[in-house]
Protein backbone atom coordinates (compact mmCIF):
# COMPACT_ATOMS: atom_id res chain seq x y z
CA UNK A 1 0.00 0.00 0.00
CA UNK A 2 1.06 3.46 -1.01
CA UNK A 3 2.06 5.76 2.16
CA UNK A 4 -0.18 8.68 2.32
CA UNK A 5 1.44 11.70 0.49
CA UNK A 6 -0.07 14.94 2.34
CA UNK A 7 2.54 17.08 0.43
CA UNK A 8 1.10 16.33 -2.91
CA UNK A 9 -0.09 19.12 -4.85
CA UNK A 10 -3.98 17.94 -6.81
CA UNK A 11 -5.03 20.40 -9.41
CA UNK A 12 -9.01 20.22 -10.67
CA UNK A 13 -8.60 19.36 -14.30
CA UNK A 14 -12.31 18.20 -14.97
CA UNK A 15 -15.59 19.21 -13.26
CA UNK A 16 -18.53 17.89 -14.27
CA UNK A 17 -22.69 17.30 -13.30
CA UNK A 18 -23.18 14.91 -16.01
CA UNK A 19 -23.66 11.07 -15.25
CA UNK A 20 -22.63 9.94 -18.52
CA UNK A 21 -18.96 12.06 -18.92
CA UNK A 22 -17.55 11.20 -15.83
CA UNK A 23 -17.33 7.49 -16.59
CA UNK A 24 -15.61 8.41 -20.00
CA UNK A 25 -13.09 11.17 -18.67
CA UNK A 26 -12.24 8.60 -15.98
CA UNK A 27 -11.48 5.94 -18.75
CA UNK A 28 -9.58 8.48 -20.90
CA UNK A 29 -7.74 9.08 -18.23
CA UNK A 30 -6.88 5.47 -17.29
CA UNK A 31 -5.91 4.49 -20.43
CA UNK A 32 -3.56 7.51 -20.74
CA UNK A 33 -1.82 6.10 -17.26
CA UNK A 34 -3.02 8.84 -15.87
CA UNK A 35 -3.56 8.88 -11.69
CA UNK A 36 -6.49 10.60 -10.81
CA UNK A 37 -8.93 11.48 -7.85
CA UNK A 38 -12.56 12.34 -8.18
CA UNK A 39 -14.65 14.29 -4.99
CA UNK A 40 -17.95 16.30 -5.24
CA UNK A 41 -17.03 19.63 -5.89
CA UNK A 42 -15.74 21.82 -3.25
CA UNK A 43 -15.58 18.94 -1.01
CA UNK A 44 -12.33 17.93 0.61
CA UNK A 45 -13.30 14.19 0.67
CA UNK A 46 -11.68 12.31 -2.30
CA UNK A 47 -13.68 9.45 -3.26
CA UNK A 48 -12.19 6.05 -4.93
CA UNK A 49 -15.11 4.07 -6.01
CA UNK A 50 -17.65 6.38 -4.43
CA UNK A 51 -21.37 6.93 -5.26
CA UNK A 52 -20.38 9.51 -7.75
CA UNK A 53 -17.62 7.56 -9.31
CA UNK A 54 -19.79 4.95 -9.94
CA UNK A 55 -21.70 7.09 -12.26
CA UNK A 56 -25.08 7.47 -10.20
CA UNK A 57 -26.57 11.12 -11.00
CA UNK A 58 -25.97 13.43 -8.01
CA UNK A 59 -27.63 17.40 -7.71
CA UNK A 60 -23.64 18.36 -7.05
CA UNK A 61 -20.84 18.33 -9.74
CA UNK A 62 -17.80 16.05 -9.64
CA UNK A 63 -14.29 17.00 -9.92
CA UNK A 64 -11.52 15.10 -11.49
CA UNK A 65 -8.10 15.91 -9.51
CA UNK A 66 -4.86 14.97 -10.95
CA UNK A 67 -1.27 16.00 -9.75
CA UNK A 68 0.07 19.11 -11.33
CA UNK A 69 2.53 18.00 -13.33
CA UNK A 70 0.30 15.90 -15.19
CA UNK A 71 -2.21 19.08 -15.22
CA UNK A 72 -1.91 19.77 -19.14
CA UNK A 73 -1.88 16.51 -20.57
CA UNK A 74 -4.82 15.16 -18.52
CA UNK A 75 -6.72 18.38 -19.75
CA UNK A 76 -5.33 17.67 -23.58
CA UNK A 77 -6.47 13.96 -22.85
CA UNK A 78 -10.07 15.52 -22.05
CA UNK A 79 -10.45 18.63 -24.15
CA UNK A 80 -13.45 16.77 -26.55
CA UNK A 81 -15.29 16.32 -23.35
CA UNK A 82 -14.81 19.72 -22.28
CA UNK A 83 -17.08 20.84 -25.15
CA UNK A 84 -19.70 18.59 -23.92
CA UNK A 85 -19.44 16.70 -27.33
CA UNK A 86 -17.32 13.13 -26.63
CA UNK A 87 -15.73 11.82 -28.84
CA UNK A 88 -14.45 8.18 -29.40
CA UNK A 89 -11.01 9.16 -30.26
CA UNK A 90 -11.15 10.97 -26.56
CA UNK A 91 -11.96 7.27 -25.04
CA UNK A 92 -9.53 5.08 -27.68
CA UNK A 93 -6.31 6.67 -29.49
CA UNK A 94 -6.40 6.01 -32.90
CA UNK A 95 -4.52 2.97 -34.15
CA UNK A 96 -1.25 3.52 -36.21
CA UNK A 97 -1.97 4.05 -39.96
CA UNK A 98 -0.11 1.17 -40.47
CA UNK A 99 -3.06 -1.07 -39.51
CA UNK A 100 -5.41 0.26 -41.71
CA UNK A 101 -6.76 -2.33 -44.55
CA UNK A 102 -5.53 -1.74 -48.14
CA UNK A 103 -7.77 0.61 -50.20
CA UNK A 104 -8.05 -2.04 -52.55
CA UNK A 105 -8.09 -5.63 -52.30
CA UNK A 106 -8.95 -8.84 -55.02
CA UNK A 107 -11.83 -11.21 -53.21
CA UNK A 108 -15.30 -9.69 -52.27
CA UNK A 109 -17.21 -10.31 -49.26
CA UNK A 110 -20.76 -10.46 -49.17
CA UNK A 111 -22.88 -9.26 -46.13
CA UNK A 112 -25.99 -10.86 -45.43
CA UNK A 113 -28.54 -9.76 -42.15
CA UNK A 114 -28.28 -12.99 -39.85
CA UNK A 115 -31.89 -12.88 -38.83
CA UNK A 116 -33.57 -12.83 -42.72
CA UNK A 117 -30.97 -13.85 -44.63
CA UNK A 118 -31.20 -10.37 -47.29
CA UNK A 119 -28.49 -9.28 -48.69
CA UNK A 120 -26.79 -6.35 -47.00
CA UNK A 121 -23.58 -4.71 -49.64
CA UNK A 122 -20.07 -6.39 -50.25
CA UNK A 123 -16.54 -5.66 -48.79
CA UNK A 124 -13.28 -6.18 -49.94
CA UNK A 125 -11.07 -9.65 -48.34
CA UNK A 126 -8.88 -7.00 -46.73
CA UNK A 127 -11.62 -4.91 -44.96
CA UNK A 128 -12.94 -8.45 -43.75
CA UNK A 129 -9.22 -9.55 -41.94
CA UNK A 130 -8.73 -5.62 -40.75
CA UNK A 131 -12.25 -6.93 -38.97
CA UNK A 132 -11.52 -9.73 -37.65
CA UNK A 133 -8.32 -7.95 -35.89
CA UNK A 134 -10.68 -5.30 -34.76
CA UNK A 135 -13.74 -7.61 -33.51
CA UNK A 136 -14.03 -10.67 -30.93
CA UNK A 137 -15.09 -13.75 -32.46
CA UNK A 138 -16.56 -16.42 -30.57
CA UNK A 139 -14.47 -19.28 -32.61
CA UNK A 140 -11.82 -19.36 -35.88
CA UNK A 141 -15.33 -20.54 -37.88
CA UNK A 142 -17.45 -17.51 -36.92
CA UNK A 143 -18.97 -15.95 -39.98
CA UNK A 144 -21.11 -13.39 -38.50
CA UNK A 145 -20.65 -10.46 -36.31
CA UNK A 146 -23.01 -7.66 -34.24
CA UNK A 147 -22.50 -4.21 -34.97
CA UNK A 148 -24.44 -1.26 -32.81
CA UNK A 149 -23.58 2.84 -33.22
CA UNK A 150 -20.84 2.36 -30.57
CA UNK A 151 -19.31 -0.59 -31.85
CA UNK A 152 -19.16 1.35 -35.22
CA UNK A 153 -17.66 4.08 -33.72
CA UNK A 154 -15.04 2.21 -32.44
CA UNK A 155 -13.82 0.91 -35.77
CA UNK A 156 -13.89 4.42 -36.96
CA UNK A 157 -11.77 5.51 -34.07
CA UNK A 158 -9.52 2.62 -34.49
CA UNK A 159 -9.01 3.93 -38.71
CA UNK A 160 -11.19 2.15 -40.50
CA UNK A 161 -11.44 2.88 -44.12
CA UNK A 162 -13.92 5.70 -44.84
CA UNK A 163 -15.36 3.23 -47.47
CA UNK A 164 -15.67 0.28 -44.99
CA UNK A 165 -17.43 2.64 -42.57
CA UNK A 166 -20.09 3.98 -45.01
CA UNK A 167 -21.22 0.85 -45.88
CA UNK A 168 -21.11 -0.63 -41.80
CA UNK A 169 -23.33 2.81 -41.22
CA UNK A 170 -25.70 1.65 -43.73
CA UNK A 171 -26.13 -1.92 -42.47
CA UNK A 172 -28.08 -0.40 -39.44
CA UNK A 173 -30.33 1.29 -41.73
CA UNK A 174 -32.14 3.34 -38.52
CA UNK A 175 -31.84 0.27 -36.55
CA UNK A 176 -30.53 0.31 -32.98
CA UNK A 177 -27.88 -2.66 -33.85
CA UNK A 178 -27.82 -5.65 -36.69
CA UNK A 179 -26.08 -9.08 -36.78
CA UNK A 180 -24.14 -9.65 -40.00
CA UNK A 181 -23.17 -12.54 -41.46
CA UNK A 182 -20.64 -12.68 -44.10
CA UNK A 183 -19.33 -15.13 -46.70
CA UNK A 184 -16.58 -14.79 -49.64
CA UNK A 185 -17.59 -15.07 -53.06
CA UNK A 186 -15.72 -16.46 -56.06
CA UNK A 187 -12.96 -14.42 -57.39
CA UNK A 188 -13.63 -14.82 -61.56
CA UNK A 189 -11.05 -14.26 -63.30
Amino acid sequence: MDEPRPDLNLTVIFTTSEPGLLPLATLALEQQHIEFATRLEGSDALTAGGIAYRGHASEEPVEILVRQEDAARAREVLSDLESGVPSAAAIRPPAPPSDRPPASTTGRVALFDADTNQPLGHITDADLQWLDSQLEKESVDDHDYYFDAATLDMLESAGARPELMAILRALLDGRESVDVRWSREESRD
